[in-house]
């Protein structure tokens, strides 16, 4: 086994990511960053801060079909916290994710998707009681 050192732009990361090349391995626990937690490092990035490193397997074609992985979220949902399961058929390879997945899952929800929770005060069941929120603006023009 070996190891390698990279340092990746969060572009080029969320390029990976919407190119279907980052997934979770089945031993990985669900996504359970609240929104502050999100803002958090949004904020940390924004001040240059470093905010961790993360721990990538790159998964070859022997492994692909030996364990099972899932979908990062994109679009999350507190009422509904489960990763689809990936189908990798015919797959030669993949990147797991070992280390680093709520960074990365709240990455991607904060710059292409969104996040629902329930409001305070409001019953769970009361009409709007889950706003989807967005970090990015989805009219801008670089938002894809």
């Amino acid at each position: 086994m070996s190891y390698s050192t990279q340092s990746k732009s969060v572009s080029s990361l969320i390029d990976e990511i919407e190119s279907n090349n980052y997934f979770l391995p089945a031993i990985q626990r669900e996504f359970v960053w609240p929104s502050g937690k999100i803002e958090s490092l949004f904020d940390s990035l924004l001040r240059d801060y470093p905010v961790g490193t993360l721990l990538l397997w790159d998964v070859g074609k022997e492994a692909v079909d030996e364990f099972q992985f899932y979908e990062l979220i994109r679009n999350f949902d507190v009422r509904e916290r489960h990763n689809t399961k990936a189908n990798l058929n015919y797959r030669e390879r993949c990147i797991g994710i070992l280390d680093g997945q709520q960074r990365i899952t709240s990455l991607y929800i904060g710059l292409l998707g969104s996040y629902k929770e329930k409001l305070p005060r409001k019953h769970k069941k009361t009409f709007g009681a889950y706003p989807e929120k967005k970090l990015y603006n989805p009219s801008c023009p670089l938002s894809r």
